[in-house]
Formats: structure tokens, sequence, C-alpha cells
């Protein structure tokens, strides 16, 4: 691998944005770090596949076996009145354990690969083709990322659910795993302002977006996900339809529970 240098573009103006589904991530004119760096194609080529049967264990501890029941990811946004529900189809479920959470869904011949953790304030979306190979959504005019980061608080699972709370700010990285830009730090800092969000959660997204951004200014982040479950050829079920839920329905994460969840 060349090492190549690295340039850096500094913006101050960073817009709000809504984000519908996970294949979309757009955001205005954010802070920005560009570089050029390894080719999305020459790390496909040295990650083994993740089997859909499951992966080694490694650092994130005993996976339970799920592919043949779905799991429902509970998606809470503080501003929205509902919980956004995520259902997994079996087959989809590539590792469940109290750690870390991975699955994948067809979008036509687009692959979304996504990664929850119990131990870090981010989760990250990915796009692939069927082959593994990453690709980029978005345009131009909004900005092109193959990877769509929400800084959020750490995974908590039930059984055959999981669920986290989203902290606005975003991380959308290009295909070359480590051109990456900052969106939505005003809606972060209107959430800790107004309350939506707790001052721990407030702490834990920061503490969330300086990991993270180390993580991919160190060109680790492919890395990083591999250990979870390594990006390969992939054919996973279709994404099934999102979901909403009353938060009445969704107790875990009312804002008591939250504060149990933080100690505070």
């Amino acid at each position: 691998m060349t090492d190549c240098s690295v340039i850096l573009v500094l913006r101050t103006e960073r817009s709000s944005r809504r984000r519908p589904d996970r294949l979309r991530g757009v955001c205005g004119r954010p802070g920005a770090i560009y570089s050029t760096h390894k080719t999305a194609s020459s790390w496909s080529a040295e990650l083994p596949p993740c089997h859909l049967a499951g992966t080694p264990a490694g650092e994130y501890g005993d996976d339970e076996q799920v592919t043949t029941r779905p799991v429902r990811d509970f998606d809470f946004h503080p501003d929205e009145d509902a919980v956004r529900v995520f259902t997994s189809r079996p087959g989809g479920v590539l590792r469940l354990s109290g750690d870390v959470y991975v699955s994948a869904a067809r979008y036509g011949d687009t692959v979304l690969w996504h990664y929850a953790f119990a131990r870090h304030w981010f989760k990250i979306n990915l796009t692939t083709d069927l082959a593994g190979q990453i690709v980029e959504t978005g345009d131009e005019r909004t900005g092109r990322f193959a990877f769509n980061c929400d800084i959020a608080t750490p995974m908590r699972r039930r059984g055959g659910a999981v669920f986290a709370v989203d902290l606005f700010a975003d991380v959308l990285v290009r295909a070359d795993s480590i051109t990456y830009q900052v969106c939505d730090l005003e809606e972060l800092d209107r959430a800790r302002l107004t309350g939506l969000i707790l001052p721990a959660e407030a702490g834990g997204a920061q503490d969330g977006l300086a990991e993270l951004t180390r993580i991919i200014e160190r060109a680790g982040l492919l890395a990083f996900l591999s250990r979870a479950c390594p990006i390969g050829p992939s054919d996973p079920p279709p994404a099934a339809p999102p979901g909403r839920a009353p938060l009445a329905h969704v107790p875990l994460l009312s804002n008591e529970s939250r504060r149990a969840w933080l100690g505070t």
C-alpha cells in the first residue's frame, strides 16, 4: 500500500436534514477532511466474507445463532413522537450478542450492512454491491458517501430486539474509508440545550464522535468493522419495510430508563 498525502479542507457551515431511511444521509456543506488512501476494491479483496451462519466470536463474546428468526431494531430519534423499527429478516442477521449486532439487507442490487455496538457511542451503515465491493450513494450536490455513521447511544439488547437513541450528529464517509464529513452538530447542540437528550447522552455523543473520527483518520474503519463482521459477497433477504411504534410501547427508551442505563 502506498501512503498518500492528506489534504485538509476546513469549512464551518453545516446544515440540518432529515433521513427517512438508512439509505439516506444527506447533509449540505459540512466540515470535511479529504484524502486519498487505499481503494475499496483492495480492501474487499483482503477481508474474508462473513457467512450468514455466524462468525467467530472474537472480541465481542459468544454469538447467539439467530438466523432462523427476525431481529427488531428500535431506533429512537428524540425529536419524533414514535420509534423507528427496522426488522432484519431471517438470513439477514449476521451477528447478535450482548456486545454487537450486525445485519445485512438487500435494496435491489445494493446491500446495506448495519453495525451496532454496546461499547461505542455510534452505529455504522455501509453499502456494497452483491459482490462485496463498497459503493457510494447520494450525489454530487448533496454529497456522496458509502458509510453513514450515526452518533448514538450504545446498543441495548433484549432477546431478539436491540435498542438505541439517535443523537443527531452523523459522519458520512466516502468509499475510500478515510474521506469524511461531519453533519448536524448544530442539531446535537440544540438537542442538548433544549433537553431533548440527557446531559450524559450529550457527553457520550462527543466521546463517540471523537472516537469515530480518530478511527477514520487512522485509516482503521474497515479493520474496526471486520472485527465484528468482515464484508464480502452476500445476497441477504430484501429489506423489510420500516415500521414505527409509539414511544409508550417501548419503555426501555423512555427518559427514566435511559437515565438508568447511564447511571444518572
